[in-house]
């Protein structure tokens, strides 16, 4: 994970900086002022259940191989530690929800729910805010990485952020995320600790958080998505090899 900190160190003053600029620009009080470190900083307010968390999002680290091991995986869609969210640029749609607040996913109980049920619900991708209300600080963290994700890959235009490249010859990537569908991507914990498989957020279990807040209040996921792809090498198609 040292490039992940790495990262966080060369963002917190480019993300520091966008909310004071912000700040002093609007005839508003600073709203999630605690910044902390880059990856996911949290802010509790008046209601103990309220959480709000900045977000990063950059691609992985693993897409750029030396030559000779790249051939054993598919082209990616992003570029390594390329920042393609940051939600203290973001400053406006990320802390007021500005254009979403009409969004119909947003105003109809149930719909975009991270969970099996609204029930169980963690919470909704719609508001893509920074803002949960969840009793777990983990779960809450985890909802404002879904939404991070969301806005780069389900791109609305209604929030400042970066598009993820199109898919390559040979290569098929689900042009979607989705919250209940393991097909369109899973996650994978890495701080502050380290899962060794991945799943869609929304468990319920009642200890899953047990253990995954350090205090740091500083979470880190890795969202795996399935590739399929193959290398034109001849005009024989030989098979394929899924792992």
């Amino acid at each position: 994970s040292q490039p992940i900190e790495e990262l966080n160190v060369a963002l917190a003053e480019v993300q520091n900086d966008a909310i004071q600029v912000y700040s002093a620009a609007l005839p508003i009080g600073e709203v999630g002022a605690e910044t902390g470190p880059v990856a996911l900083s949290s802010w509790r307010g008046a209601r103990g259940n309220v959480h709000f968390f900045e977000a990063t999002v950059v691609g992985h680290p693993l897409v750029d191989l030396p030559a000779g091991l790249d051939q054993l995986i598919c082209d990616g869609v992003t570029e390594p530690l390329e920042p393609y969210f940051q939600s203290a640029i973001d400053y406006l749609e990320w802390r007021f929800v500005l254009g979403e607040t009409l969004d119909a996913a947003g105003l109809t109980p149930g719909q975009r729910a991270i969970g099996e049920s609204s029930v169980n619900s963690w919470g909704t991708v719609v508001p893509r805010s920074g803002f949960v209300l969840q009793q777990s600080p983990t779960k809450a963290a985890a909802v404002v990485a879904q939404r991070a994700c969301d806005i780069v890959i389900n791109d609305s235009g209604l929030h400042i952020a970066s598009s993820i490249a199109e898919s390559g010859n040979f290569t098929n990537v689900p042009g979607s995320l989705n919250e209940r569908d393991r097909s369109t991507g899973v996650w994978q914990m890495v701080s502050p600790v380290v899962d060794t498989d991945c799943d869609l957020f929304g468990s319920t279990e009642a200890d899953w958080d047990l253990r995954r807040d350090d205090g740091d209040r500083t979470f880190v996921w890795n969202l795996w998505r399935p590739y399929r792809c193959c290398r034109e090498n001849g005009d024989l198609y030989l098979g394929a090899i899924d792992f």
